[in-house]
């Protein structure tokens, strides 16, 4: 704030300009790169001018901000639609001339023309010829070779692609801002009301880019590896940003007052406090904290050397001074454990959804011989004991419906919504027999206090989720929730909760149009992709299109089940809080476990005298080697060349040699030597680690309660 104004808006000018040049280098390798940091200068924007007028009234400021995101986004849909569908060459563009521009075949050969530098360099042993090496008539080369040019093409069109859909993204991320400015413009932060509204939707928010993060990283990446990425580097951005929106919009004092008044601030409070975000926060910005630390303290040595700092003697900032003091009272054994047990469940559910694609893999061989009746019931089949596995994506049983079914349905009928509807039908009724076998797993595991405990059923937010999933019939919290709810945990609670299973079957139902035909259609247009087709571009594009639109669906059921979660909660929170008849003796247990828990604080006191240097050592190696596998697994959804895992989906084949994007036969192959194989045994080394240190503790705290009893 010392530096003169022009100073930091250059400054400020800088380090975007370097940051729009990162994402123009790294388009050379993901396409997407420039249209992500293009759009990025709008938020940008947006905040150095809240910043510069905070005296403006708050929603003065972005309901006229959304405003101008609207006519924005009119003016480009408009003159978007005018060069998509107008043969006039005038004002055109992209230099493609005239015609019309939809993504139909006459578009993609003015792409093609357009874009021919692109397969000169695309493959580097040679350029590429556009009939030769990638159309529909081309020559078939060696089996290594083809991969590679065949990988060289599908760039190649990833750009073309995005160069097409631009103005179309563009459009859409206008809106998105214009909808998050005007709910903001709607709320004042001196109404705790309002505050709690602000909370409720970021909260919403919150959640609905941690599920399509979840979904890209689980489902996407088996079906579309470059919508992966790009979803995961968009939610990676909009969660920086919007946690960054509320550190600046929202002060701690007011969240502080507030939480004595709203119980939803007070739950988001809470949590926001407690070890597990803080183990959350570590995971995420691992490598920022120590980063934050050594520049701040350098920034601290040149405030001494100039004579500025307010305190000579102390070795950083005040306002990392604060952030030391504030980490010296974690628990840092039990973030650190839950650091653990974070990284455990990642690797478990990414090992599952590489074995679930491997066995779809060769199951999609073994049946593909068989008529198409058998295959459908085998297909019911399968889908139905898949859903009784936690680790299994309920859109890996879809779209391995959508392959299977759709291929045999297909030769058979000749007709791919035919097939797809008969697929997605199948599909849908092994998902509801799925969810009435994973009901009654919880309702035999909630005959245990013990796991009634676990799953909280005398806590205020478990017992909203059970008011809405009660109320009859197909309400849009109890659909949001059975729907955008993750499919083993969601059914399996049912069970445990005892609710009632034709209206649990009844709020699923919709399902069908959210999660299941789109996935399935997106199954049988991979097996149509892969036949002879006039215009294989289009369906290529429609298959993007129903992922997208399933994964962001999924995405907006969580969200809406996050807001009617929350409303519940600050609703009736006093009704939800009363003591039940049915929860005695889960309220006894705890009472039970109160001394042990107490005994297991003291000792995981970092400070205490029982946290002696050797279990220290042990939880902090196992947390260490735990960020370092989770950052080393994360890498395949960022980098185009995988370093853990290969490249490989239900419609290729084990068989098929490595360098065809097969496993060579062995379904082990699938792990990449020496970095992913090292990276599983580092894996279980820090798993170990952390049971071993689990186990100690244990012993520990059990041995204080004996001695307190004595």
């Amino acid at each position: 704030q010392r530096w003169p104004r022009i100073i930091r808006i250059f400054a400020g000018f800088v380090t975007y300009a370097l940051f729009w040049m990162a994402s123009l280098l790294m388009s050379l390798t993901y396409p997407w790169a420039v249209v992500m940091g293009t759009t990025c200068l709008t938020p940008l924007l947006l905040f150095v001018f809240r910043s510069v007028r905070m005296s403006v009234r708050r929603t003065a400021f972005y309901w006229t901000a959304a405003a101008f995101m609207l006519v924005t986004a009119a003016t480009l849909s408009a003159f978007s639609t005018e060069w998509a569908i107008s043969g006039r060459s005038n004002g055109d563009m992209l230099g493609l001339g005239s015609g019309n521009r939809i993504w139909w075949t006459e578009a993609r050969e003015q792409l093609i023309e357009e874009t021919g530098p692109l397969y000169a360099s695309a493959y580097g042993p040679r350029p590429l010829a556009y009939e030769d090496d990638c159309g529909l008539n081309k020559t078939v080369s060696a089996r290594a070779e083809q991969t590679a040019i065949e990988y060289a093409c599908s760039r190649v069109e990833a750009v073309q692609l995005v160069i097409w859909a631009a103005p179309l993204a563009v459009v859409v991320f206008h809106l998105s801002l214009a909808v998050f400015l005007m709910a903001q413009g709607r709320h004042h932060l001196n109404d705790a009301r309002d505050v709690s509204g602000i909370l409720r939707q970021f909260l919403a928010i919150m959640t609905f880019l941690m599920f399509i993060l979840g979904g890209s990283l689980w489902y996407l990446a088996g079906v579309s590896p470059l919508l992966a990425q790009v979803y995961t580097t968009f939610c990676l951005l909009a969660i920086f940003g919007l946690l960054l929106f509320m550190w600046f919009e929202v002060r701690e004092e007011l969240l502080s007052e507030l939480a004595r008044g709203s119980m939803i601030v007070k739950y988001a409070a809470k949590f926001l406090h407690s070890d597990l975000f803080k183990a959350m926060a570590i995971l995420v910005w691992f490598s920022l904290v120590p980063a934050f630390l050594v520049l701040d303290r350098l920034r601290q040595a040149i405030r001494v050397c100039k004579g500025t700092a307010e305190n000579g003697s102390a070795s950083f900032t005040p306002a990392g001074e604060r952030v030391v003091q504030s980490m010296r009272t974690w628990s840092w054994n039990t973030i650190f454990s839950n650091v653990c047990l974070l990284g455990v469940l990642f690797v478990v559910l990414l090992l599952g959804g590489k074995a679930t694609f491997v066995l779809f893999s060769w199951l999609n061989g073994v049946l593909a011989d068989l008529s198409a009746l058998i295959v459908t019931v085998l297909v019911f089949a399968i889908g139905i004991v898949m859903f009784m596995l936690p680790p299994v994506p309920g859109s890996a049983v879809y779209v391995f419906a959508g392959i299977v079914c759709g291929r045999r349905l297909l030769a058979s009928l000749g007709n791919i919504w035919l097939a797809t509807a008969i697929s997605a039908a199948v599909a849908l009724v092994s998902k509801l027999c799925g969810c009435c076998g994973q009901y009654a797993i919880g309702y035999t595991l909630g005959k245990s206090v013990r796991v009634q405990k676990l799953v909280g059923v005398d806590t205020v937010p478990t017992r909203a989720i059970e008011q809405i999933l009660k109320t009859r019939g197909m309400g849009l919290g109890k659909v949001a929730i059975l729907v955008g709810g993750p499919d083993w945990p969601t059914s399996v609670t049912c069970g445990i909760l005892k609710l009632n299973i034709p209206q649990m079957i009844l709020g699923t139902l919709p399902v069908f149009l959210v999660s299941v035909f789109p996935q399935t259609f997106v199954g049988a247009l991979l097996v149509r992709e892969n036949g002879d087709d006039d215009n294989p571009g289009f369906w290529a594009m429609l298959s993007t299109v129903c992922t997208s639109f399933a994964a962001f669906a999924q995405a907006a059921a969580s969200l809406i089940a996050a807001y009617k979660i929350t409303q519940t909660i600050e609703r009736d929170h006093e009704k939800l809080a009363q003591p039940r008849k049915e929860h005695a003796q889960v309220a006894e247990l705890t009472a039970k476990e109160t001394q042990l828990v107490q005994a297991l604080k003291r000792v995981s006191d970092w400070g205490g005298p029982h946290m002696m240097l050797r279990r220290k050592l042990t939880i902090i190696a196992a947390a260490a080697a735990m960020l370092l596998v989770g950052f080393i697994f994360a890498m395949d959804f960022v980098f185009s060349e995988p370093l853990c895992f290969r490249t490989f989906a239900i419609t290729d084949s084990i068989d098929a040699p490595l360098q065809d994007r097969g496993l060579g036969g062995d379904p082990r192959n699938i792990v990449i030597r020496p970095v992913g194989a090292m990276n599983l045994y580092l894996f279980a080394g820090a798993a170990l680690l952390f049971h071993v240190h689990a186990s100690e503790l244990g012993r520990a705290a059990r041995r204080c309660v004996e001695v307190d009893m004595e």
